[in-house]
């Protein structure tokens, strides 16, 4: 197969990477667990593709950069504007990939938050029995638990 078209099936691909970023932020924001999961199998699968296209470009450039090649070999007219469109979504995507692990991390802080204070909630809930030996539940941990739900 020829570069430009290797360049061109990479591109796609990389299109298709970047909706599924796009999609994965709004996920994210929504908190949907299971389509999350989806998302990251779709999203492993292109990584994948991208790897054994990169591999199929480093074949048929023979292990150099596009920037290597000679005029004989490539139509830099004909790619140049394919690396650059490449280069910008990208970047793209490298901005999309931040905004997810910002979010990520903000969920996980929130979760950590949320467990501390359950946590909390517990240990300050001592089970108390009367004098009949019979179990009474501190009231206060059903308290805290409505007040935060």
């Amino acid at each position: 197969m020829s570069i430009i078209g290797i360049l061109e099936r990479q591109y796609s691909v990389l299109l298709k990477l970047n909706r599924v970023l796009i999609e994965e932020k709004e996920i994210l924001i929504h908190n949907d667990g299971e389509a999350l999961s989806r998302l990251v199998e779709e999203k492993m699968k292109l990584i994948d593709i991208l790897n054994e296209e990169e591999k199929t470009l480093m074949d048929a450039t023979r292990g150099r950069k596009i920037s290597e090649l000679t005029h004989e070999e490539v139509s830099f007219e004909k790619i140049n504007p394919i690396v650059k469109s490449m280069e910008t979504l990208s970047q793209e995507i490298r901005n999309h990939q931040e905004t997810n692990r910002m979010l990520t991390m903000q969920s996980i802080g929130y979760m950590n938050k949320v467990l501390y204070s359950m946590k909390e909630a517990i240990d300050k809930t001592n089970p108390v029995y009367n004098r009949t030996g019979i179990y009474k539940q501190n009231q206060n941990f059903n308290a805290a638990i409505d007040k935060s739900v």
